[in-house]
């Protein structure tokens, strides 16, 4: 299980990294949240290391949005490194992007939301 685990960090840091580098994420809560609210946002990623408070509002602040979520079952400085900044909320605002990440997620996780 960890072998699968890493490699789907692998893949995810990477999509990420060259996302990030585009300038096509949103990262933190606050820009996070404006994205999502303003209709740019197209996919939430979230650290399952986010105080439960914070995820219930981002995925409530997503599901009125109409925007897909995936928690991503990692602690904070798990996700930190993934994404290349200390934050656990990270907004797609690029369909291709988005689109890849989908994929990535539906080949490790068979497509269940965690």
């Amino acid at each position: 299980m960890e072998k699968t685990k890493s490699f789907e960090f692998k893949k995810l840091k990477n999509i990420l990294s060259v996302a990030s580098k585009s300038g096509k994420v949103c990262l933190g809560f606050d820009v996070a949240k404006m994205a999502l609210m303003t209709g740019k946002g197209l996919l939430l990623l979230l650290s399952d290391g986010l105080s439960e408070n914070t995820k219930n509002a981002m995925i409530n602040i997503a599901s009125r949005s109409h925007v897909k979520y995936r928690v991503i079952g990692t602690s904070l400085e798990e996700f930190s490194d993934i994404v290349g900044k200390r934050v656990g909320v990270v907004v797609i605002i690029d369909r291709g992007f988005a689109s890849k990440i989908d994929e990535i997620w539906e080949e490790e996780t068979g497509g269940d939301l965690c």
